[in-house]
């Protein structure tokens, strides 16, 4: 395998990776269409320029960006903590909106599914509802995601089925949005996302749901495809609070809510860079440097790793690098993808030959939320984050995958086999997975994820290297065959008998 032609003295070692998060981080939030976001592609695009690699690119695709400006929530003069909910009170349209104060009778729906509006009557009402979150578990890959059983490598038996430690999916849909779609479908004038699995926290950074979700629900009786109604997080101390004086009042609880927001025509910031090599076939390696808050995790930790890959591979004389290596800074990660979509717009019109996409997410420290040591916080248990490897379902690839897995010893890595049509890749990769590029991506989904405690003390920092070594061990046997090699393989059934 490659393996045997990787030099581990050219490895960055991990202060070095780490000194990257650190600056990353220190331009506070990296959120799209703002000056830290430009400052970060241009810190990136130097790192690139410093490692020698070519055809350095700034593509500035358009992008509609959300800027909240003011929000809140009263019950009478008593200020609730809150925090908004991206890409709501959202039109679709470019200016500013601002709801002034909304006075409404507020109604708690539970979860807010289907069932739980039957009977219950919240037009002109500000509807609770719980935020749930789906848990990542052996039956949720199977179910969901794998094309055939998934398969782990976790040698000290950290984590089974049930366990505590199986992570939360962070990302939606999950109850939320289509608890929001239907409050508005029925006629509710706001929204309040009680963040249940979210520990104690109410600052949540969403993605942008606002069309995406379109897809999960009935068109025949949604007739909306932007989130237009105001929408708010609270935690779940003050959920339970509004809870139970909704069931306690003997008359309808009011509440007052606002929200300030603006809407600019802008673009994405997206970064890339060439390292020539003998073919024009092309490896693509990105991750994204755009972050909700100071994005420790995601994804100052991903993008530095890509750094280390193209430091790596600046080392080695071009004609060893038997393909050209390309490497990216996707952004707009939290609206919309319009950075992701226009890189690929480009590389399909200029007829790249992208024929693999590694993407790096995540390299962080595993926390759970556990009520009972804390008290509603979350507890950093010392191991490192659960990992998933979405991978397309090729023998080749998850051959040289689950080598590199082992090899490196990258503990507590979950594959996941993939075909398109299928099953989404949950990663950056998941627009280059469904414009036909077969993708390794690795992302950790710890539960603290778009939130403010997301900083650099949370990085996994032995991993760094780790995850750079196996990730360069993948490129290298790459390098080694063709790109029609590694094609979607249907009914593949690789991982047909889990491995205990």
């Amino acid at each position: 395998m490659g393996k045997e032609k990787k030099n581990p003295a050219l490895i960055p070692p991990k202060e070095e990776i780490f000194s990257w998060i650190e600056y990353l981080c220190s331009l506070g939030h990296r959120r799209s269409g703002t000056e830290n976001n430009w400052k970060s592609a241009q810190y990136i695009a130097e790192r690139f320029r410093e490692f020698g690699l070519e055809e350095i690119h700034y593509d500035h695709p358009d992008a509609k960006l959300f800027f909240p400006e003011e929000w809140s929530l009263k019950i009478g003069e008593e200020n609730i903590p809150c925090y908004f909910i991206n890409y709501t009170n959202y039109s679709g349209e470019i200016g500013e909106f601002d709801t002034g104060d909304i006075t409404a009778e507020l109604v708690y729906v539970g979860d807010g599914r289907p069932e739980d509006f039957e009977g219950i009557d919240v037009k002109g009402k500000i509807v609770v509802a719980n935020n749930r979150w789906l848990d990542y578990d052996l039956d949720y890959f199977e179910k969901y995601h794998a094309s055939d059983k998934c398969w782990w490598y976790d040698p000290r038996n950290t984590v089974t089925s049930g366990s505590q430690y199986i992570h939360k999916n962070t990302y939606d849909p999950n109850t939320f949005p289509q608890n929001y779609c239907d409050a508005v479908n029925k006629g509710a004038v706001g929204f309040i996302g009680v963040l249940v699995d979210n520990c104690d926290h109410y600052e949540h950074y969403n993605e942008n749901y606002s069309q995406a979700y379109a897809k999960f629900l009935d068109q025949e009786i949604y007739h909306f495809n932007t989130m237009y109604r105001p929408g708010l997080w609270i935690n779940r101390t003050w959920g339970a609070k509004l809870k139970r004086r909704i069931e306690e009042a003997g008359e309808p609880l009011m509440a007052t809510m606002r929200m300030k927001n603006r809407v600019e025509a802008s673009h994405a910031n997206v970064v890339s860079g060439i390292l020539p090599g003998v073919s024009d076939e092309i490896i693509l390696v990105h991750s994204h440097h755009d972050s909700s808050f100071q994005g420790a995790i995601q994804d100052a930790s991903g993008m530095s790793v890509v750094l280390a890959i193209a430091k790596y591979f600046s080392q080695i004389p071009k004609e060893e690098r038997k393909k050209t290596l390309m490497f990216g800074a996707m952004d707009s990660h939290f609206s919309g993808y319009a950075g992701h979509e226009g890189f690929i717009r480009r590389m399909q019109e200029e007829k790249r030959n992208i024929v693999m996409d590694f993407v790096i997410e995540h390299v962080a420290m595993e926390a759970v939320d556990d009520i009972e040591a804390t008290g509603d916080e979350m507890r950093f248990t010392g191991e490192i984050g659960m990992r998933l490897i979405y991978a397309t379902e090729n023998k080749q690839i998850l051959d040289m995958l689950t080598e590199a897995v082992r090899d490196n010893d990258l503990e507590r890595c979950f594959v996941v086999p993939c075909i398109k049509g299928k099953a989404d890749v949950c990663s950056d990769g998941d627009r280059f997975f469904k414009a036909g590029i077969p993708v390794v991506s690795i992302i950790s989904p710890v539960i603290y994820l778009m939130d403010p405690v997301d900083q650099p003390d949370r990085v996994a920092v032995d991993e760094l290297p780790k995850i750079t070594s196996a990730w360069v061990d993948m490129i290298c046997e790459v390098f080694d065959h063709a790109g029609k090699e590694y094609g979607e393989q249907e009914n593949l059934h690789y991982f047909g008998k889990r491995e205990e």
